[in-house]
This record gives structure tokens, C-alpha cells and sequence, in this order.
């Protein structure tokens, strides 16, 4: 899953639906935007502004996001940039 979370309203909702569609031995791969200027487990709460971007987390924050719907290991396998494109992203792998 790419990208989603932050156009989402709810997006507790959509990692929980993922962990219920994970089988036991098997892994998700996350990938989303985060904040590397916010510390701790915060969100900016944008409010469906900005082309519909709802939430930019800290990367502690999205990390916790997937262990609270559910995951039991999650593991932060790299952060990134796109050139030419706004925001920096993380690449987690979880598992039941």
C-alpha cells in the first residue's frame, strides 16, 4: 500500500482492513508520507486541504499507526524523496 494513508479520513480504518487481509507468515509493505521535522508520535492534521491530503505523520507516528491496527512486527526498511515531488516517505514492512 503507497500513498494512501494521508488522503484518507480514517486511516486506522484502511490499516485495519490490510492486517485483516494479511494471512499469518505473510508481510505488508507500507509506504507513506511522513514529516521528518516532527518529532515523537505526532500528526499535522490538514484537513482535507492541499489536494486532499488529511494527515502528514512523524515517521514514529506512522510506525505506531501500523502496531495499533493490529500488526505485531514493524520493521522501517527506509526513508526517501522523489525529485521534483514534495514530502519524504518511509518504507515499512509489517507482519501479524
Amino acid at each position: 500500500m503507497a500513498d494512501v494513508l494521508l488522503h484518507l479520513r480514517n486511516p486506522l480504518a484502511a490499516l485495519r482492513r490490510l492486517r485483516a487481509l494479511t494471512t499469518p507468515g505473510g508481510s505488508a509493505l507500507v509506504t507513506d508520507v511522513f514529516e521528518p521535522y516532527l518529532k515523537d508520535t505526532v500528526m499535522h492534521y490538514r484537513g482535507g486541504s492541499e489536494n486532499l491530503i488529511w494527515w502528514t505523520p512523524s515517521l514514529d507516528c506512522l510506525v505506531q499507526l501500523v502496531y495499533d491496527e493490529g500488526f505485531s512486527t514493524v520493521e522501517a526498511l527506509t526513508t526517501y524523496t522523489i525529485p521534483g515531488r514534495a514530502g519524504w516517505r518511509a518504507v515499512m514492512r509489517a507482519s501479524p
